[in-house]
């Protein structure tokens, strides 16, 4: 074996572990706030896609630290907006908030619209685009926004603090297994 070999499975056993650090801290945080699994897990599994970019695919487009903020952002904006637009619809025109259709619909348009504002201000990051569902269909608290904004926070940190340090795991010549 040769030192390149140990080298990188020496890298794929920590960052693959950072990213599991990273998810269970994440997870522990969001059980702790919202108290509808179902949404949470939603919530994570963006995360959780964001966290295979920084820690296995870090030199892809979709893991610079501009998209994966600029992307959360976007999405969660969106998201809080098209929501508080249908409970104000809902309001005014007496409709049941619980109804499906009207939720579907707010849900569809504002994944379009995340979708849009990503592609147009190239900031794509496409992980983010679930969270935007997450939010229009019951966001409960700002905390559980704040603590999916604070995990952004946090990818993007790792991805540019530890720059030097991470590498494609994915994208590597075939005889450097």
């Amino acid at each position: 074996m040769t030192n390149r070999c140990l080298s990188f499975k020496a890298h794929v056993l920590f960052q693959v572990l950072a990213a599991g650090m990273f998810i269970f801290a994440t997870m522990y945080a969001l059980h702790l706030y919202l108290n509808q699994p179902i949404l949470w897990v939603v919530g994570i599994s963006s995360l959780a896609s964001s966290a295979f970019l920084v820690f296995c695919a870090p030199r892809s487009l979709s893991a610079s630290p501009q998209r994966i903020l600029f992307g959360y952002a976007i999405s969660m904006s969106v998201g809080l907006l098209t929501h508080m637009a249908l409970e104000t619809v809902c309001r005014h025109c007496g409709l049941n908030q619980n109804m499906m259709q009207p939720i579907m619909i707010s849900a569809a348009f504002a994944l379009s619209m995340t979708l849009f504002l990503m592609v147009f201000l190239d900031v794509a990051h496409p992980p983010a685009a679930g969270v935007v569902l997450v939010i229009v269909m019951q966001h409960h608290m700002i905390l559980n926004i704040l603590v999916l904004l604070i995990a952004a926070f946090v990818l993007a940190f790792v991805r540019w603090g530890f720059d030097p340090y991470l590498i494609d795991l994915v994208s590597r010549p075939k005889g450097k297994r």
